[in-house]
C-alpha cells in the first residue's frame, strides 16, 4: 500500500513551535519565524547547493549537525539554530572560506553589499589561521562586460548553478579537486554566453563584476529609482542606480518584482546610451539642405506651420504619424487626440493590432488572456512563430522553467530554430507563410482523435458542428504539402495539447504577419475553444515595452502602417511625423517608406538620436528617454507599470507630451489638460481596459489587467475557417527577426551591446551555402525588387533549406528595405564578386 505523506508537519525551532507544509526545509521554516540562519550559497533562483556549510543546525537526538538548507522539516523535530558549538563550527568554516581570500575590500566593487563581509563581521571572524597552496589565481579581463576575479572566488557554485538552471547556457563549470577547485568557463577562455549578468547578480562576493561599473562609484553613494525597462514587452521592473545625474548600473530586486530580479543583457547593460555623446540635445531645422540647430520656440513654430499647412491643403488624412511602441500610454493617448482623424500607426505592428482587435471582438478581452505566471505554470506550451528568447527574454525563462522543472510539453512551431527548440517534445518547423495551414492541421488532428473538450463545447460555445464540418472538408495531404511537415509530428502535437490541463499558445512575430494575423489569431482562439482553455490560454508576444498599451491608447486605427506608407508614397501626405521610431531600418516596407519620405513636403522626427529616418527629416526634435520621465507602460502580459524619472533630462530635450501640448496650443486648439497627471487620468478614463490611473504608483509590481472570466451565460462562437495561404515560392525565403542582444534599433546606440553584437549577418543552411559557394565569414549580396545590400554569412546547420535569417536591427543592413511584409520575402542571394 502506497504511503500517504502528511500535508503539514510541526516542529520546534529554538523552542518555538511551527507548522509548515510537508517538504519545507528547516532553513525555510526558520525564516517563517524570522530566525536568520547564515548562508552563503543558498539563493531562491537555484537548487540548494549546501556547499558553504554555514547553515548547520542541531537536531535533538542526532549526533552531528546538518545543513538546514537541504534537510526537510519533520514532525517532532527539535532544532537548535544558534549556540556556542554552532558558532564555533561556523567560524571555522568561514575561516576555510576566507583561505587566501585577498584583503582588497577597499577597492572591491562589492564592498557595502558583500555577503562575505557581512557574515565575517556577524560571526566575529578576526583572523584566518590556515594557509594552503591553491595554485595560480588570475583575473579574466578579456571577457566582454563581465570581469572574473578568481582570487575573490569562494567556490560556492552559485554562478555555475544559475547559468545551468535558470539561463540554460552552462557557461561555467567546476575544474579541479579539493583546495585546487576553481570555477572556469566551459572553453577555458573568455566568456562566450548571453551576458545576461545573472551570474554577477547572484555572486555573493566580488568575484564577478560588471565591467562598466568597475571602480566607477561606491554602492552606498548611489540612489536607486524604481522604474521599468524600456526595451521589450516583458515589463521588467528595474532600479536605476544614479549619482550626480548619471546612471552607474541597473539592478532588479528579487523579492519585490514580477521578474524576480532576473534581467537580460539589454536590461542590465543596454542603458549606457543615456549618456552617449551622440545624443542630440537641441532641435534641428533643415535650412539650405542641412539640419541646423534652432531654439525650441523656432522648432515648435516650424512644427505648427508644417502641420497647419498639411491640414489646410489636405485635411487630417494628409498627416501620417508613426510612433515607436516605447511611447508611454499618456503620450500615445495625447498623440491620438491631437492627430484625431489622421493616419496613425506603429511601424511593422499592424498584425499585432489586428490580433488585439480579434481578441477583443471575439472574447471581449483586449489581448492576452494568459500572463507570465500562467506561462510558468503551463503543462503544455505551443510556441507558434515565437522566438521568445529574443522577443521577451525574461518570460522566456518562465517557459524554460515550465519545461525543465514542471515537465511541460513544448510544441515548437517555427520556421527557424530558436533557443527553446532543443527542449521541444514536438517539433513543427513549418514552411514560412504556412502557419494558417499548420493550425488547420492541428485542429483537424485534434478533432479526428476526439481530443476536443466536448463538455465545454456544448456549454460554452456555438457553431462547433459547422466548424467541424469545415475541418472534415479539408485535404490534410494538401495542407501537409504546404507546411512541409509529417502527419505524425502534427498528431503528436495535437495529442499533447489534448492531454494538457493548462495549455498556453504563444503567438510571435513570425506567425503574426500582415497576411496571416487575422487567420492565425482566429484559429488560435478556435483551438483554445476546442480545448476548453480559452480563459488562460492566449499570449501575444510583445517585442516593445509599451506595444500593448500604445495600441489600446489609440495607435492602431484604420489601415495602420501600410496605409501610412502607401499614402506617403503616392503623394497624399503633406506631413509625416515619426516619434521614437526608426522604421527605415527595422520595419517592413522600408523601401516604400524611403520613397514616401522623399516626396512628403514636411517630415518631422522626434528621437534621442539622429537615426537613419531622422537624417531625412526637415525638423528634428530631441526627446527624453525612459529614464528621464514619468509614464505608464502596459507589458505584454497586460500589466500596468509605472515609469519614474531617475535623471533630469539634458538641457534642450523635451518629452513628447510637452511637444504635443505646445503644438496643440499653436494650432489654436489647446488640449484641456496642462499637467501630466491630468493626461494620465484622462487616458485611463478614456480606455476602460486600462483600469485605475493611480494603481501602478501604489503597487511596485504594477497592476495586472483583469483576466478573462467567462460569465455563466456567455457562449463564444467558433469562427469561419479561412482558406490556407499558400507559402511563397523561391530558393531563398528571408525572415527578418529579433536577436536577444538587441531590441529595435535603440540598443544599437548602446556601446556595451555593440561590444557583443556589433554588426549584421545573414544565416544560411550549409547546403544553401554550398550551392552559393560561400562559407562562414564570406560576403553575399542580398536583393529584392531592385534593392540590394551586402552582408556577412553565418552558417546555421539547424536552419531548414531555403530559409534565410537576418537580424533587423542594423543600419548597415537595413533588412526592412527588402521586405514588403513582416513575415519575410523571397530574395536572391549571390556571392559577392560573382
Amino acid at each position: 500500500m502506497k504511503k500517504t505523506e502528511p500535508k503539514n508537519v510541526t516542529l520546534t525551532i529554538d523552542g518555538r513551535a511551527i507548522t509548515v507544509p510537508f517538504g519545507t526545509t528547516i532553513l525555510d521554516a526558520a525564516r517563517r519565524l524570522e530566525i536568520d540562519i547564515p548562508t552563503l550559497c543558498e539563493h531562491p533562483w537555484i537548487h540548494r547547493l549546501a556547499s558553504c556549510r554555514l547553515c548547520l543546525v542541531k537536531i535533538a537526538g542526532q549526533s552531528q549537525p546538518v545543513a538546514s538548507c537541504t534537510t526537510a522539516a519533520n514532525d517532532g523535530l527539535a532544532v537548535t539554530t544558534d549556540d556556542e558549538d554552532l558558532l564555533r563550527l561556523r567560524r571555522a568554516q568561514m575561516q576555510y572560506i576566507l583561505l587566501n581570500h585577498p584583503l582588497d575590500c577597499p577597492i572591491c566593487d562589492k564592498a557595502g553589499e558583500c555577503k562575505l563581509q557581512d557574515l565575517t563581521y556577524r560571526l566575529g571572524v578576526t583572523e584566518v589561521p590556515f594557509r594552503a597552496d591553491i595554485g595560480e589565481q588570475g583575473i579574466d579581463t578579456l571577457s566582454p562586460l563581465i570581469e572574473r576575479n578568481d582570487r575573490r572566488c569562494i567556490r560556492c557554485g552559485r554562478c555555475v548553478a544559475v547559468c545551468h538552471e535558470v539561463q540554460a547556457v552552462g557557461a561555467y563549470k567546476f575544474d579541479g579537486h579539493g583546495y585546487r577547485t576553481k570555477i572556469n568557463t566551459q572553453n577555458g577562455g573568455p566568456l562566450d554566453c548571453e551576458f545576461c549578468g545573472q551570474c554577477v547578480a547572484i555572486c555573493p562576493v566580488g568575484a564577478l563584476l560588471l565591467k562598466p561599473f568597475k571602480h566607477q562609484a561606491r554602492v552606498w553613494d548611489l540612489k536607486s529609482t524604481e522604474t521599468v525597462c524600456g526595451y521589450c514587452g516583458a515589463g521588467c521592473q528595474i532600479e536605476l542606480q544614479t549619482r550626480r545625474n548619471r546612471v552607474y548600473r541597473v539592478t532588479s530586486d528579487l523579492a519585490t518584482t514580477t521578474n524576480r530580479g532576473r534581467l537580460c543583457v539589454r536590461g542590465r547593460f543596454g542603458w549606457d546610451f543615456l549618456h552617449d555623446e551622440r545624443r542630440v540635445r537641441t532641435p534641428l531645422l533643415r535650412r539650405d539642405g542641412e539640419l541646423q540647430p534652432v531654439s525650441w520656440d523656432e522648432a515648435l513654430d516650424a512644427l505648427a506651420a508644417g502641420v497647419r499647412h498639411a491640414l489646410d491643403t489636405g485635411g487630417p488624412e494628409a498627416i501620417g504619424v508613426l510612433t515607436g511602441a516605447r511611447l508611454p500610454i499618456e503620450d500615445a493617448f495625447l498623440l491620438a487626440r491631437v492627430f484625431g482623424g489622421s493616419r496613425l500607426a506603429v511601424p511593422g505592428q499592424d498584425a499585432y493590432g489586428a490580433a488585439l482587435k480579434i481578441a477583443r471582438d471575439r472574447l471581449g478581452h483586449p489581448g492576452s488572456t494568459a500572463d507570465f505566471a500562467t506561462l510558468r505554470q503551463a503543462d503544455a506550451i505551443l510556441l507558434l512563430g515565437s522566438d521568445l528568447a529574443a522577443e521577451m527574454p525574461v518570460p522566456h525563462l518562465d517557459a524554460l522553467a515550465a519545461v525543465r522543472e514542471n515537465d511541460a510539453r513544448l510544441i515548437h512551431a517555427h520556421p527557424l530554430p530558436t533557443k527553446l527548440e532543443p527542449y521541444a517534445t514536438a517539433r513543427l518547423p513549418y514552411r514560412p507563410g504556412s502557419q494558417t495551414a499548420l493550425l488547420l492541421l492541428l485542429l483537424r488532428a485534434l478533432v479526428d482523435r476526439k481530443g476536443q473538450n466536448v463538455d465545454f463545447i456544448i456549454r460554452r460555445t456555438d457553431g462547433f458542428a459547422a466548424f467541424k464540418a469545415g475541418l472534415d472538408r479539408l485535404n490534410p495531404a494538401e495542407l501537409l504539402a504546404q507546411t512541409g511537415l509529417e502527419l505524425d509530428a502534427v498528431e503528436k502535437a495535437a495529442a499533447e495539447l489534448a492531454a494538457a490541463k493548462r495549455p498556453v499558445i504563444v503567438l510571435g512575430s513570425a506567425a503574426l504577419t500582415d497576411t496571416s494575423a487575422e487567420a492565425v489569431t482566429n484559429l488560435a482562439i478556435d483551438l483554445l475553444l476546442a480545448l476548453g482553455k480559452v480563459e488562460n490560454g492566449l499570449l501575444l508576444s510583445a517585442e516593445s515595452c509599451n506595444l500593448y498599451g500604445a495600441m489600446l491608447a489609440g495607435l492602431a486605427p484604420g489601415k495602420g502602417y501600410a496605409g501610412v506608407v502607401e499614402a506617403g508614397r503616392s503623394g497624399r501626405l503633406g506631413a509625416l511625423l515619426a516619434f521614437g521610431a526608426d522604421p527605415l531600418i527595422d520595419a517592413p516596407l522600408a523601401e516604400s517608406l524611403r520613397q514616401a519620405l522623399e516626396v512628403t513636403g514636411f517630415v518631422v522626427v522626434g528621437d534621442s538620436f539622429l537615426t537613419e529616418t531622422a537624417k531625412r527629416a526637415h525638423l528634428f526634435l530631441p526627446t527624453t528617454t525612459f529614464a528621464e520621465r514619468a509614464g505608464t507602460y502596459l507589458s505584454g502580459e497586460g500589466r500596468l507599470l509605472q515609469l519614474n524619472p531617475a535623471l533630469r533630462a539634458p538641457e534642450g530635450v523635451q518629452s513628447e507630451w510637452r511637444i504635443l501640448l505646445a503644438l496643440a496650443e499653436r494650432l489654436g486648439r489647446p488640449a484641456p489638460w496642462k499637467k501630466f497627471e491630468a493626461i494620465r487620468a484622462e487616458a485611463m478614463r478614456a480606455v476602460p481596459a486600462l483600469g485605475d490611473a493611480e494603481a501602478p504608483a501604489k503597487n511596485r509590481q504594477g497592476v495586472l489587467l483583469p483576466r478573462l472570466v467567462l460569465a455563466p451565460e456567455t457562449k463564444i462562437a467558433f469562427g469561419k475557417l479561412p482558406d490556407p495561404i499558400a507559402p511563397p515560392a523561391g530558393d531563398h525565403f528571408l525572415i527578418a527577426g529579433p536577436v536577444f542582444q538587441h531590441n529595435g534599433t535603440l540598443s544599437r546606440w548602446s556601446r556595451a551591446i555593440a561590444e557583443i553584437c556589433p554588426a549584421p549577418w545573414i544565416e544560411l543552411n550549409p547546403e544553401d551555402a554550398a550551392r552559393l559557394g560561400v562559407g562562414a565569414g564570406d560576403t553575399v549580396r542580398v536583393a529584392n525588387d531592385g534593392v540590394e545590400f551586402s552582408v556577412a554569412v553565418r552558417i546555421n546547420a539547424r536552419l531548414r533549406r531555403g530559409v534565410v535569417f537576418a537580424p533587423r536591427h542594423f543600419a548597415e543592413f537595413p533588412v526592412g528595405r527588402l521586405l514588403n511584409d513582416p513575415g519575410g520575402a523571397v530574395v536572391t542571394i549571390k556571392r559577392s564578386g560573382a
